[in-house]
This record gives C-alpha cells, structure tokens and sequence, in this order.
C-alpha cells in the first residue's frame, strides 16, 4: 500500500452519526462550494480573515486540487437524504513563505458540527498525513478571538504567539 492511501479514509461517528474522513479531490467542487455556502457568515470570516459569501470558481478548483506533497486535505462528509455533504474540513498548503519544510494549515467545520470533535479527527488525520509526508512545521495565522483554534491547539499541544505585525492575529505552530 502507497503512502497516499495509508491513511487515506477513515470513519467515526459522534453523536451516532456516521462519518466518513477522506482525501478531498477534484470530483468535490460542489460538495466544497455547498459546504462554504452554508457557513455561517461568523465561521466565514474566521475562516478566511475576511467577509467572503462564496469562493470563485477557481478558488474551488484550488481547494479541490491537491498534489499529495505541497498539499493535502481532508474532507468529513456525512450521508443526508442519499447524498453525501461535506461538514468538515482539514488543508495545508505551500507555506506563503517559500519554505520547503513548512506548511500552511486551516480548519473548517460547519456551525452545527463544531465543539464535537470533528475538528481535532480531521486535524490529528491532517498532521498524521504530514508526518508521513516530510512536512516539518504546520502553522495558521488566526484571529486572536477564535475561540475554535485557541480549544484546537490547546487539546492538540499547538504552539502559539500573538503576531509581531497584527496584535489582531495569532500564530499557531506544530512542529512534527
């Protein structure tokens, strides 16, 4: 078995309901466009440290595009009326910085699913996926008010420091 499918997919269930965390791929455009509609418009901004409705469709294409090195990420997705919709998600991508060890993450859950667990399951498959992989540090930048990533890192032993340029922002660091 390759390193890509190792820990490709795995269930768990909270709350007894089933749930399926997988590699995301190019096929999950409009799981992904769905998923970010449905957001809460609080869950947006954290999300992308900015108001933003919906994502363009080439933003899409990126998040469903990954080349299982410079990035990764992880869908939950549920069954809902005999369809499969996505609840969650976990991603890191090339680090804005250019360094080839680190790696930029982010976090995603939709509203009716977070304080559950379903952000750490899609976390820890995300780190373990990095570890594999050679990825040495994952950090975020969030804002200092984001009380889902400050619980995050705390249960998960992610660094972090307020940012030396924007007291409004956080930095949080694992080193792997």
């Amino acid at each position: 078995m390759n390193s890509v499918t190792e820990i490709a997919e795995q269930q768990i269930s909270i709350d007894g309901q089933k749930i399926r965390i997988r590699e995301i791929t190019k096929n999950d455009i409009e799981l992904e466009k769905q998923f970010v509609k449905e957001l809460s418009a609080e869950t947006k901004h954290r999300r992308f440290l900015c108001s933003k409705s919906s994502l363009t469709e080439k933003e899409l294409e990126d998040f469903c595009t990954i080349d299982h090195k410079q990035s990764m990420a992880f869908i939950a997705t549920i069954e809902k009326d005999n369809k499969e919709k996505m609840i969650g998600v976990s991603r890191y991508a090339e680090s804005i910085d250019n360094n080839k060890n680190s790696r930029e993450m982010a976090i995603t859950v939709a509203d009716d699913w977070q304080d559950k667990g379903l952000g750490a399951a899609l976390t820890k498959q995300l780190i373990s996926y990095a570890k594999m992989h050679g990825v040495g540090v994952m950090y975020s930048v969030d804002y200092y008010y984001n009380d889902f990533m400050r619980n995050l890192a705390n249960e998960l032993g992610i660094e972090h420091r307020a940012d030396p340029d924007d007291m409004s922002l956080i930095i949080y660091q694992l080193t792997l």
